[in-house]
């Protein structure tokens, strides 16, 4: 309620508001996904692939936004 309460009364364009809800909620859903992914992972003993889920989920990401700003 107080990022609803900050964007309405803000005066910022509607256009950013859509454009950072996308955003945030974006995030949201991939970590979320991430999460639950390793979690189960770990939760079947693939302690491996759950390492492996994470590194490459790193790497690639920081790679993706490395290549990003360049």
């Amino acid at each position: 309620t107080l990022i609803t309460t900050f964007f309405l009364y803000s005066g910022i364009d509607p256009l950013y508001r859509y454009l950072f809800i996308t955003g945030f909620l974006g995030a949201l859903t991939t970590f979320s996904s991430f999460t639950f992914e390793t979690i189960q992972l770990l939760k079947e003993k693939f302690f491996f692939l759950s390492f492996l889920n994470v590194l490459l989920n790193f790497s690639l990401s920081l790679g993706a936004g490395i290549a990003g700003i360049a």
